[in-house]
């Protein structure tokens, strides 16, 4: 069966059940959501905070003289810029796939932040560690991070609808959902979605065009966050086999993203992508390929990245209606591409929808 083209989280919702484009959306939802940052978080009433949380964005010139510089100046360091340090070598290392690395040194951050009493780096660093388990497999603890960082949040006045609280407990239902703790990840979901959704709703009762720059960023965060809410849960319909609840929770996701960055945004093209699948899982051919082919259109003509991955699954769906010959010419082309940009789980989906239609046509 084809599915959705592409992933939100971390961690792999659906285990077990191959995808394609996996870890994608997680990285293109958070790369426009820009403002919503623990690095530039602000308090309730828009104060921004304050200390470590709000200096540790790294950029790429920080990162070539960390490597650079000797560990004697660590030592001529204050306390604070000693964090500072140790969280920006953590996050390269991170970057470099030195996960165990960077375990330790997010360990020895958060003694540094409580020998301190450095509560705004405390809440950074568990944030970190919460992300960092996760993103290793190891949910039971991440889980624990979570809630750990979100007590912290609470206990420093964050709201309990702040977008940093909705993205971690979304986080926290995928992480249940992994361990299929079904009932824990359906009310957290659904607490995220409501939640996320009521927000919006009221966001959108301002006037965005006489709101401050800085206002309009976060309202858009907000929008933002509610498509990733919605489809997360979605994915987890399909890993239940509930296609028409998915369908509908990505037609949400998809109007929220294309009101929020237009439909030639990379996120919106994906989304009609993955609407489209589940179309087709419930046979529902015609829609599923109007959107399918929109969505390669719009890829195309603006240098999708993972434009395989969406050949792949409009081929799909024309086998599916018997339209062979078209099919075996786009699975093809999904293949060639796929291979020349090293998208192994598109060659795998292209190559399995091959050898399917190939089955097709010889039992015909």
């Amino acid at each position: 069966m084809m599915l959705p083209a592409a992933t939100c989280c971390r961690v792999r919702i659906l285990s077990g059940v191959p995808r394609v484009l996996s870890r994608l959306q997680s990285s293109l939802w958070r790369s426009h959501r820009h403002a919503r940052s623990r690095d530039t978080a602000t308090r309730p009433g828009g104060t921004r905070r304050t200390g470590v949380a709000a200096m540790t964005v790294a950029g790429i010139s920080f990162f070539k003289w960390l490597s650079e510089t000797d560990e004697e100046k660590v030592e001529e360091q204050t306390p604070e810029q000693q964090i500072i340090w140790t969280l920006k070598r953590a996050k390269l290392n991170i970057l470099q796939g030195r996960l165990e690395k960077a375990e330790e040194l997010l360990h020895f951050a958060a003694h540094l932040a409580q020998n301190e009493n450095h509560e705004n780096a405390l809440i950074y660093t568990y944030d970190l560690m919460a992300n960092l388990a996760m993103q290793r497999g190891h949910f039971e603890q991440a889980e624990k991070l979570f809630k750990a960082t979100m007590t912290l949040y609470l206990e420093h006045g964050t709201k309990q609808d702040d977008d940093a609280m909705i993205e971690m407990s979304l986080k926290i239902a995928s992480i249940y959902a992994s361990q299929k703790k079904h009932k824990m990840a359906v009310s957290g979901y659904e607490w995220c979605v409501q939640t996320a959704g009521e927000k919006v709703a009221k966001q959108n009762a301002h006037t965005l065009g006489s709101s401050p720059e800085e206002e309009r960023d976060m309202l858009l965060n907000t929008q933002l966050l509610f498509g990733m809410c919605l489809d997360s849960y979605a994915r987890y319909h399909i890993s239940q086999g509930r296609w028409a609840k998915a369908s509908t929770l990505y037609r949400q996701a998809l109007d929220t993203c294309s009101a929020a960055q237009g439909d030639t945004h990379p996120q919106t093209v994906l989304l009609m992508s993955d609407l489209a699948a589940t179309l087709d899982a419930q046979g529902l051919w015609e829609e599923a390929e109007e959107l399918a082919q929109r969505a390669i259109d719009l890829a195309r003509d603006t240098g999708h990245q993972h434009e395989a991955a969406m050949i792949s699954n409009l081929a799909g769906i024309l086998m599916h209606q018997g339209k062979y010959e078209h099919a075996k010419r786009l699975y093809l082309e999904a293949l060639a591409l796929s291979r020349k940009s090293g998208e192994p789980e598109v060659t795998l989906q292209a190559e399995g929808g091959l050898a399917e239609l190939l089955q097709r046509t010889r039992n015909r």
